[in-house]
């Protein structure tokens, strides 16, 4: 009788497990779209304002969507202090890359003739103490063979109501020789002097920025999301031929729906 009490115990406590352990693997979907513009670095482009959907998917430790790149997993349980991802991402800056539209190309002669680089597809480390993060990708598909590191740190949060909120962090983006050279320099053959597009040896980088959040939460479910973010170009970014200027500005206005 009392094995039969506690085998009973037993079995319910496990399903009371498996029944948690399902609830916490449900697939948790974030839908939206808005508006995203970015200046452009290169000469004669004025930038890129694109119309965006939004979509991003979390299931346990995995993510997936524009959010994160094309993927990432987390190494850590999600109460943990200090976090880690792993995952993939695509990353293109190239001139007339995949973000980039016709109507964006420049008129400028030095761009007469220029062959631009391919996608890259890189791999993914996040890392995130409190309001410190640091996050590394590296290009694994052979196309610029480098590397960028990013670490920022969130010195505003301030809940303004219960439902508007300002987050505001400061940060640094450190662009590896190899990566600047491939989106920035200018190759031997690539080189054309009649239009101005000389020899460019590009080295490694350093850009400073600094980003604020506006955010709005109509409820549990709608939110309204603003973001501005302008960026310091350092010298060996600015000073390539195909590059007149030296701040880099990005604005983007978000209506996402999460709770699917």
């Amino acid at each position: 009788m009392l094995t039969m009490l506690f085998d009973k115990k037993i079995i319910a406590c496990i399903g009371l497990m498996l029944s948690n352990n399902v609830i916490a693997q449900q697939w948790q979907l974030e839908v939206g779209g808005g508006g995203f513009y970015q200046s452009s670095l290169f000469t004669g482009v004025d930038g890129t304002l694109l119309g965006l959907p939004y979509i991003n998917a979390e299931y346990g430790r995995w993510s997936l969507g524009m959010k994160h790149g094309l993927f990432r997993y987390r190494l850590f349980d999600k109460d943990s202090s200090f976090q880690t991802w792993v995952g993939l991402g695509i990353r293109d800056e190239t001139y007339g890359g995949i973000f980039m539209r016709d109507s964006d190309l420049s008129d400028d002669r030095v761009f007469n003739g220029y062959k631009a680089g391919d996608t890259d597809f890189t791999y993914t480390v996040s890392m995130q103490w409190h309001d410190l993060a640091l996050n590394f990708e590296q290009d694994f598909s052979n196309h610029s063979e480098g590397y960028v590191a990013d670490i920022s740190y969130q010195f505003l949060d301030i809940p303004v109501t219960q439902q508007f909120f300002i987050k505001a962090k400061a940060g640094a983006r450190y662009y590896d020789e190899n990566y600047v050279d491939y989106i920035y320099g200018v190759s031997q053959e690539n080189s054309n002097l009649r239009v101005g597009r000389y020899f460019y040896q590009g080295e490694a980088a350093t850009n400073g920025y600094a980003s604020i959040d506006l955010i709005y939460a109509f409820n549990k479910n709608w939110t309204l999301i603003s973001s501005t973010k302008a960026e310091h170009i350092a010298d060996e970014i600015a000073n390539s031929p195909l590059v007149d200027e030296d701040v880099s500005y990005s604005m983007m206005l978000l209506l996402t729906y999460k709770g699917l």
